[in-house]
């Protein structure tokens, strides 16, 4: 009987112990209810696990109570519940499999809704590229054609400026080239001071032509020589008409006075006797002869024998020399000793003669009678030379073959003469030429250097205009290479933009994918968890069960059967261990029977990883102590 309540009172304290593991355990359970998994396989797994290990809870205490009510058991009882556990194990796996495979195909279909979510994320992607694709396009043409406007209306405003110069430059500098014509003709209207010289004859033909050359050519008065050149010619009995100087109105450089085939003035006449005079003393004093005596009587005299001349209508022919044609030299109180006759090279063909016209056909004919006279047996030469008094005079006369005609009188004093020679006659041709040089000189420095003047104003004119053309064209390529920048920088902005949104599309499309990634592991990692609670659960049923198995009975004391035992089978165990009084545990004290409840605390699982729950470990403490305060009393009351 003594035994019997030992035996009760140990089992009472393992079915205490048992109630606080298997609160550890329905305390484990509530807490893995609570962490539900993300998908409905995982939690339906979840829901199965815990609805079975809840069953299995309520099933040991309720075996517990019956343990504690009970005493004793049949073999039969031992065997039914051995079977009920087997079954219920069964039904346990069988609901682990389950939730496994309904994890394993939620893990597929998060897996494959994930590829759908990126497929999805870059279809939008692709969509969103070509969306930003066509804009830029668009935008790259728009942005040319304007660019092109803008470049076209630049250009058409510098090619009105620039043909607006064009059309100034141009007046401006036809302007300054008149300028340059008219001083240019100013100076072509003059002459230099050099005097002409008799030109080199190499032909006894035409030698006019060697007098129009140039240093030979006599347009001005500056120009006339006042001092007699002896000419070079081909044959010196030729007399060649005089062609050793030419006169050329060039311009109308001749300013001499225009005479009248009708006749000219007394001045005029005085004027061409004066240079003809001039001449012939030049000779004279070069061979060593006086001067000639020229004053108003001698001069006066061979103006009157012209007029004579005409009268008797003499055409280039020489006087008879008898009293009527004498009488104008007796009224003088001259004798008239001898006549020279000249042409002028000038003719009524002419437009006009001039008195330098007339000098410059003293000139050839005084040249010719000095120089070139032998074909005259130099009678003109020897009448110059013997001269006392001589005048000179143009015979003028458009009927006659040589319309003027020029005349040269020698004569005489006559001492017996009651006329009284008049004072010489102060010759001025040599003063007047040199006059004429000096204002030639002048004009002509002053019509170079307005020539020269004027070139240069129209020179700097024109580097003026065309500094102010390079300078629009200039402008015109800076503001084009300006707007051409400005132009390329738009369009790098526009390809800079259009990148960044390609970037941005990616980015977004990386992180998009990369949250579904991670999202989807999660979820799958949250499975994985929930399956691993799922497989603990399974293992504290398996170790539930496997608790309830008894091989080898002999030889087993029964409190080493309670140690090995789960809850449920204490019954059986107690009224086994009650009919066999050989295998009822050997009563132990001291540190043996600490160690050996020590030993009788239950593991839930083989996982070393589950841990107690408070509740579970008070409950176990607070059984263990009241089974070790029973077995105390036992042992007083032996």
């Amino acid at each position: 009987m003594r035994k019997a309540k030992i035996a009760m009172a140990t089992t009472a304290a393992f079915a205490g112990l048992t109630i606080g593991v298997m609160n550890v355990h329905a305390d484990t359970v509530n807490e893995a209810t609570a962490k539900q998994a993300p998908t409905n396989p995982l939690s339906n797994a979840t829901t199965a696990t815990t609805s079975a290990v809840t069953s299995t809870t309520t099933t040991a205490s309720v075996t517990t109570q019956q343990t504690t009510e009970k005493s004793a058991s049949t073999s039969s009882s031992l065997q039914e519940k051995a079977a009920t556990s087997s079954t219920q194990k069964t039904a346990s796996n069988a609901s682990d499999v389950s939730a496994t495979t309904q994890s394993a195909t939620s893990a597929s279909s998060i897996k494959t809704a994930a590829a759908t979510q990126k497929e999805a994320a870059t279809s939008a992607a692709a969509s969103a590229e070509s969306k930003a694709a066509t804009e830029y396009t668009t935008a790259v043409a728009q942005t040319k054609a304007q660019q092109v406007a803008e470049s076209a209306a630049t250009s058409s405003v510098y090619a009105q400026k620039i043909n607006n110069q064009k059309q100034t430059n141009a007046a401006t500098e036809s302007a300054a080239a008149q300028k340059v014509a008219t001083a240019q003709a100013a100076l072509s209207s003059t002459a230099e001071s050099a005097t002409a010289t008799p030109a080199q004859q190499t032909l006894d033909s035409d030698p006019i032509i060697y007098a129009k050359t140039a240093g030979h050519t006599i347009s001005t008065e500056a120009q006339l020589p006042v001092v007699l050149t002896k000419p070079v010619v081909k044959k010196s009995d030729v007399a060649s008409d005089y062609g050793y100087y030419g006169y050329i109105n060039t311009n109308n450089s001749d300013k001499t006075a225009v005479v009248s085939t009708t006749g000219l003035t007394k001045q005029q006449q005085y004027e061409l006797a004066d240079y003809a005079v001039t001449l012939v003393n030049s000779y004279r004093t070069a061979i060593g002869t006086e001067t000639l005596k020229y004053n108003s009587n001698v001069e006066d005299a061979t103006i009157a024998e012209a007029a004579i001349r005409n009268q008797e209508q003499l055409d280039f022919t020489h006087l008879s020399f008898n009293e009527t044609e004498k009488a104008a030299f007796s009224a003088q109180g001259l004798q008239l000793d001898g006549e020279n006759l000249g042409v002028a090279q000038a003719t009524a063909a002419e437009s006009k003669t001039t008195i330098l016209a007339l000098k410059v056909a003293l000139l050839n004919a005084i040249t010719e009678m000095i120089y070139v006279d032998d074909a005259h047996a130099n009678g003109h030469l020897h009448n110059f030379v013997v001269a006392d008094y001589m005048g000179v005079a143009v015979q003028a006369n458009a009927s006659m073959t040589y319309p003027y005609q020029l005349i040269f009188e020698v004569a005489s004093a006559v001492p017996s003469s009651h006329v009284t020679q008049k004072a010489a006659i102060t010759l001025t041709a040599t003063a007047r030429i040199k006059q004429a040089q000096a204002s030639a000189n002048q004009q002509y420095t002053a019509a170079k250097e307005a020539v020269a003047s004027a070139l240069i104003a129209q020179a700097n004119l024109k580097l003026t205009n065309a500094a102010l053309l390079n300078a629009l064209v200039t402008q015109r390529d800076a503001a084009l290479t300006r707007l051409a920048t400005l132009q390329q920088q738009a369009l790098i902005n526009l390809a800079d933009k259009y990148q960044t949104q390609k970037n941005n599309i990616q980015t977004k499309l990386a992180a998009q994918k990369k949250a579904i990634e991670i999202a989807a592991a999660s979820q799958i990692a949250q499975l994985v968890n929930a399956n691993k609670r799922v497989s603990r659960i399974k293992a504290a049923n398996i170790s539930v069960n496997e608790r309830g198995r008894v091989h080898k009975l002999d030889g087993i004391t029964a409190k080493q059967i309670i140690y090995a035992v789960p809850t449920h089978k204490l019954t059986e165990i107690s009224s086994y261990a009650l009919s066999n009084e050989t295998r009822q545990p050997v009563e132990q004290t001291g540190r043996k029977e600490a160690e050996m409840w020590a030993k009788a605390l239950p593991q839930t699982s083989d996982d070393a990883g589950n841990t107690l729950s408070l509740t579970g470990i008070l409950l176990a403490v607070l059984s263990l102590l009241s089974g070790t305060w029973l077995l105390h009393k036992q042992r007083t009351f032996k």
